[in-house]
């Protein structure tokens, strides 16, 4: 039976797999200074995020924040553009990442939107302008799931993870 060993991947959920190697003193019998490991069609699920933000800087860097962390990124400008990505793309989209207030269709009515073609999609909204009152008034279905801006690296991956992996964020 080959030891199992737990391989984590740029900030992303464990993942347990038979462990197969090979060391550079298994023939002198001296200890092992490097350890290679073997690559045996270990793929990993690479989850998808639906970006959309209406200001490009910074739709740049949280997609590039998103894709540092190894998420396949789908972008977008807007509701319309979003609707349109979203149904062109093969891919199950696992989170929308939605600006709050954007013109012309505001996130939580995409959400909707996007929750009519894709049920299992997990909303995750964020903005700069948005107080309690403001929340309530646009009816956020969880508003847990929510990232005021600015907001730091490690918000954005923890609030995701949590939200990925259906935990209540710390």
């Amino acid at each position: 039976m080959s030891p199992m060993v737990g391989i984590r991947c740029r900030e992303r959920a464990m993942m347990r797999t038979p462990l197969h190697y090979t060391c550079d003193g298994h023939r002198t019998g001296a200890p092992c200074r490097r350890i290679v490991l073997l690559d045996h069609g270990i793929k990993a699920e690479v989850e998808t995020i639906l970006l959309v933000e209406d200001d490009a800087s910074v739709r740049q860097l949280v997609s590039l924040l998103l894709r540092d962390c190894g998420y396949r990124v789908l972008e977008a400008s807007g509701g319309q553009e979003a609707i349109a990505v979203s149904d062109a793309s093969q891919h199950r989209i696992d989170v929308l990442l939605t600006d709050v207030l954007m013109p012309l269709m505001h996130g939580p009515d995409l959400a909707d939107q996007i929750r009519a073609r894709r049920p299992a999609v997990r909303v995750l909204y964020m903005s700069g302008f948005v107080d309690e009152s403001t929340l309530r008034r646009l009816t956020l279905r969880d508003p847990s799931a929510f990232l005021k801006k600015p907001f730091t690296a490690a918000d954005l991956k923890q609030t995701l993870r949590c939200l990925l992996d259906g935990r209540p964020e710390r």
